[in-house]
């Protein structure tokens, strides 16, 4: 799903953007230098861009042409080209022979995108829920949503799981980031169409009460894991 962020707003007036105004200038044309369907002495497009199998070397919305500015930000012109500058030595070509992907000024401009992503996608809200079919169908996860909870969670060096209240973040140190997990406190599967997860709606669990609530043996709510463990302390 290719959605605006909230500002609606094209490349051209992304702050910061025009600095390097220049460079993408000279990036972005795409066309001939990045045609999917390449001839000997053609740059191909990497298969790992979002606009592979459908932009034919203009990428969405013609981002990957002199009309750059012109794009509008939406989710997938934003991917693409955060795609494109991760990939600056294979897109170059050698239009800018003193530039490299490891320069100070294509790690500015890749600093600049990834902070507007971040603002505008922490003020939409995430899409979540969409069915994604593959061998079998399930519900599609933000793992953005997710990230941005834990950090906040683990801001302080310090958090207690929401269900047993135990502190492994405290007790083990660093390592034990990897024990707690994100629950969804409204349940993907109980809608039938995608919808935004917020931060609000996630909480961070240990590994072990986050399965407890999706149990089939216990069904329990977060409520009845937080008493099941009051009652084994008091015991």
């Amino acid at each position: 799903m290719d959605t605006p962020y909230p500002s609606h707003m094209t490349l051209g007036n992304v702050a910061g953007l025009q600095r390097s105004a220049a460079l993408l200038d000279s990036l972005l044309p795409g066309g001939n230098n990045w045609w999917t369907e390449t001839e000997a002495g053609r740059l191909a497009c990497l298969a790992s861009c979002p606009s592979y199998k459908t932009c034919r070397g203009y990428g969405p919305s013609g981002l990957c042409s002199d009309e750059w500015r012109d794009a509008k930000s939406t989710t997938k012109v934003v991917t693409t080209l955060l795609h494109v500058l991760n990939n600056f030595d294979h897109y170059n070509s050698r239009d800018l022979p003193a530039l490299r992907q490891s320069s100070r000024q294509v790690k500015s401009l890749l600093g600049t995108l990834n902070e507007f992503a971040e603002h505008q996608a922490t003020a939409a809200g995430y899409p979540e829920g969409a069915v994604v079919t593959k061998t079998h169908t399930y519900r599609e996860r933000s793992s953005a949503a997710a990230q941005r909870k834990r950090t906040a969670a683990f801001s302080s060096g310090s958090y207690p799981c929401s269900g047993c209240r135990v502190d492994y973040l405290k007790k083990l140190g660093e390592g034990a980031k990897s024990l707690y997990q994100c629950h969804h406190v409204l349940p993907l599967h109980d809608d039938t169409e995608e919808r935004e997860t917020k931060e609000k709606d996630l909480l961070v669990l240990c590994a072990n009460c986050h399965q407890l609530i999706h149990s089939k043996l216990a069904n329990l709510k977060l409520e009845k894991v937080q008493k099941l463990h009051r009652g084994t302390s008091a015991a």
